[in-house]
């Protein structure tokens, strides 16, 4: 088999090999009901993701795509997260025929470099409450889940984790608590897709909205 090469995206890998990638690399999780969402976005939006002080690494075998991971850099504050500046892992994909074979974990060391230097120490990222291979490599990987999000432009609830490169800062028992209260949270309020479960919630949603106006 040819070298392994990782790689911040060269220019020779368009933005149209990385959405093909992510079509390919995602079939399994269609199938299962949890697509992730930046699939449908044209490949120039996809380059929009990483605009800013984000980056696109890939994996390359030869001159063949096998992989591909990226971040960018935002100011959200979280319970977790009180400096406000972190990174956020995305756009993740690795072709089934490769995967097992350490390649996420050298993307990631790439990945992990580059938002180091960027002076951020933490890395956050979401998946499907039902992607149990994900949720089971991200712990295994350093990650903590922290959270769970019903986002609306999905059909089904997320859970969010992150990695600090250092220690993290709140002890296993205060970050299992957080979570749970937060799955409990956002389960009462929200059907997958961010929609409120309550009707007096969803009646007062539309009148802001119209107040703004």
């Amino acid at each position: 088999m040819d070298e392994l090469k990782v790689m911040p995206k060269p220019d020779y890998v368009s933005w149209e090999d990385v959405s093909e990638l992510l079509k390919k690399a995602n079939k399994v999780n269609e199938k299962k009901g949890f697509s992730m969402s930046d699939l449908n976005l044209p490949p120039e939006k996809l380059e929009l993701q990483v605009a800013g002080g984000g980056l696109c690494v890939v994996a390359l075998i030869g001159e063949k795509l096998v992989g591909v991971t990226s971040c960018n850099l935002q100011e959200r504050t979280w319970w977790f997260n009180k400096k406000k500046k972190c990174a956020r892992k995305f756009m993740t994909g690795i072709l089934k025929s490769y995967q097992g074979c350490g390649i996420l974990y050298e993307m990631d060391k790439v990945l992990d470099d580059y938002i180091r230097s960027c002076g951020c120490d933490m890395i956050v990222a979401s998946t499907a409450e039902g992607n149990q291979s994900v949720r089971m490599n991200s712990k295994l990987g350093g990650y903590k889940e922290l959270a769970y999000e019903s986002f609306g432009t999905t059909s089904y609830y997320s859970v969010i984790f992150a990695k600090w490169f250092k220690e993290c800062p709140y002890p296993d028992w205060y970050v299992r608590l957080r979570f749970s209260l937060s799955r409990l949270y956002v389960k009462t309020r929200f059907k997958e897709g961010r929609i409120e479960r309550f009707a007096v919630l969803r009646l007062a949603k539309r009148i802001k909205k119209k107040l703004k106006k």
